[in-house]
């Protein structure tokens, strides 16, 4: 009896080696000429057609320089860097050592100086004050967590825009 693989592993390893191609900027041609694997042999995989034996993987792990995992499991949800994180880091990496050290003093100032204050430390906040937004019409202690979601959202952005 034949096992059926409900995984989708050849899937996910298609997926996961013809990103890596691309962001190597590599052809199918040129992978199988460099790493002496059949050019079909190698279209098989990349269509998901075939899974490939474990010492294969491991050849392409090592060529593109990664983890055997990174191709045999789905790509980890990564969080996007805003443009203007790509632009810090940037300018942290096109910094000599003394620029660097600027670059970290300065930011460590600037986050003790202006904090991103959490949900829990807003209401905390709010709850000093026996009675908050609303015109004083309903107590904080009152409140669903949907208005003090609300609540939340509307003095973050106060907050953030003094």
């Amino acid at each position: 009896m034949k096992f059926k693989n409900n995984l989708g592993n050849k899937d996910i390893f298609s997926q996961n080696l013809s990103r890596y191609m691309s962001e190597n900027n590599i052809d199918r041609k040129e992978l199988s000429k460099t790493l002496n694997i059949a050019y079909t042999t190698l279209s098989d995989w990349i269509n998901g057609k075939k899974y490939p034996r474990i010492d294969n993987i491991e050849i392409l792990a090592n060529y593109f320089n990664i983890e055997k995992s990174d191709l045999i499991e789905p790509p980890k949800k990564e969080n996007k860097l805003t443009t203007d994180q790509e632009q810090l880091i940037t300018h942290y990496n096109n910094s000599n050592t003394q620029g660097k050290t600027i670059i970290l003093t300065t930011a460590k100032n600037i986050s003790k100086a202006y904090p991103v204050i959490s949900r829990d430390e807003m209401i905390s906040y709010l709850k000093q004050f026996q009675r908050a937004a609303y015109g004083d019409m309903k107590s904080i202690y009152d409140m669903t967590d949907e208005e003090l979601e609300q609540l939340y959202i509307k003095y973050k952005e106060d907050f953030e825009d003094d």
